[in-house]
């Protein structure tokens, strides 16, 4: 005879476990190395759920990313896709995980030095720019 689903709102019944799934549970407790060194929290010692805090999975830091890019010598211009950003030290401020910036730095006298700088986390470059070879 099929079983009945009990109407909206209500727990379906339970079957007691049989010896075979205590068995199967005994032995998976035996063969698990890390089960005694699971986390058991009696109900009545539970945070209070206002001590609680969930994140949302859209909640993201507020806070910006500051990448701060130096040259020796100073004050070489920076540049990104064909636009001046400035020139060093620059400091650029970015949201947290943003892409990576390829960049440009040039300086009368070196060689062009091409890189790219990624803005995941604050950081300092520092970028040594050599003589150009006079023909």
């Amino acid at each position: 005879m099929p079983q009945k689903n009990p109407p909206p709102g209500e727990a379906m019944p339970q079957k007691a476990p049989s010896t075979g799934e205590a068995d199967t549970a005994a032995k998976t407790r035996n063969a698990d190395p890390f089960w005694s060194l699971r986390l058991v929290i009696p109900k009545d010692q539970l945070p209070p759920l206002s001590t609680v805090r969930v994140r949302d999975s859209r909640e993201q830091d507020k806070s910006e990313i500051r990448v701060i890019i130096r040259s020796i010598p100073t004050a070489a211009p920076v540049w990104h896709g064909g636009k001046k950003l400035g020139e060093t030290p620059l400091t650029l401020t970015a949201p947290p995980n943003s892409t990576s910036l390829d960049i440009v730095i040039k300086q009368r006298g070196f060689m062009t030095l091409r890189t790219r700088i990624h803005r995941r986390e604050k950081r300092t470059y520092t970028f040594k720019l050599h003589p150009a070879k006079l023909r």
